[in-house]
């Protein structure tokens, strides 16, 4: 990998040696390529040599992905795989300042956009949203709902995310496109694009009441020892809380990240299933012991 001026680095250009190695494999690096999407096939993107700076946001977090699997793939020349390898570092920091710079750009427009108001949903939610299947109004309902009839009581957050009673009342939002690594308990900043609508709502909402609390919960799937599932749940939920952070207005006091390990399975088997490592965010405000 080269380096450039400073302390960036530059985008790695492919010698004589990667071309060929690239032709060898089918690809051709001499395609033009408009626009990159959540579908466009691995082998199109891999083809695309437009620079990280002409590149969306969402541009860039898909070619990291396919860059990320390709350059671990040994079906490729070992000289492909490490110009992608160059390739992905550099489109990994691009995507990092402007994400920061996205940031900010949000800050100054949010006023303009006006306060959301808390008020009862407009419709029965169900007890588990999934972000990918509804659009944006059902998840500010889901964040900004009162109580429902009879629980006006305020309880520990032990309690509140693990006794039934709670679980299968309070609107729960499961971040269903965000589903980690076997034994993976981080998450990296190509995938924020799974959490950026949910992310935008609780932004403007704790704009205006910053008080508001959320509960960020890690879960993981049934392998594995309770301890190390529980440790491994918190570090999923933590790394969630802190790309929020990171790169949104809100604050740490905003979130709570806790774990419950592989005890509430979305798919009942003591088998490796991507569904069961997910996270799920719910508000916590009006239920929570020691809050205003």
């Amino acid at each position: 990998m080269q380096f450039a001026r400073g302390d960036h680095a530059e985008p790695v250009t492919a010698p004589p040696a990667v071309a060929a190695a690239a032709a060898a494999s089918g690809l051709n690096f001499s395609v033009s390529i408009n626009l990159i999407t959540a579908a466009s096939p691995p082998r199109e993107v891999l083809e695309d040599r437009r620079p990280s700076d002409q590149l969306r946001s969402d541009e860039l977090m898909r070619r990291i992905q396919v860059y990320d699997d390709a350059q671990g793939d040994d079906h490729y020349d070992p000289s492909l795989r490490d110009y992608w390898r160059g390739n992905l570092d550099y489109d990994r920091e691009v995507l990092r300042l402007r994400l920061l710079q996205e940031r900010k750009a949000r800050m100054a427009a949010i006023d303009a956009e006006g306060e959301i108001q808390f008020a009862p949903p407009h419709r029965p939610l169900p007890r588990n949203i999934f972000a990918a299947e509804v659009g944006p109004d059902v998840l500010t309902e889901a964040l900004m709902a009162p109580p429902p009839d009879g629980f006006d009581r305020r309880v520990d957050l032990h309690t509140f995310v693990t006794d039934p009673n709670w679980r299968n009342t309070i609107p729960r939002i499961e971040i269903d496109s965000v589903h980690f690594g076997y034994n993976e308990g981080f998450l990296r900043e190509e995938e924020l694009g799974h959490l950026d609508a949910i992310a935008r709502i609780i932004e403007r909402i704790v704009h205006y009441h910053p008080d508001e609390v959320f509960v960020i919960e890690g879960n993981t799937d049934a392998v594995g020892s309770d301890d190390y599932n529980l440790r491994l749940s918190r570090l999923r939920a933590a790394s969630v809380k802190a790309m929020l952070v990171k790169y949104y207005a809100i604050s740490p006091d905003n979130l709570k990240d806790v774990g419950v390990g592989d005890h509430f399975l979305k798919i009942p088997t003591p088998y490796a299933e991507p569904e069961n490592r997910r996270v799920t965010i719910t508000r916590a405000t009006p239920y929570l012991q020691g809050m205003q």
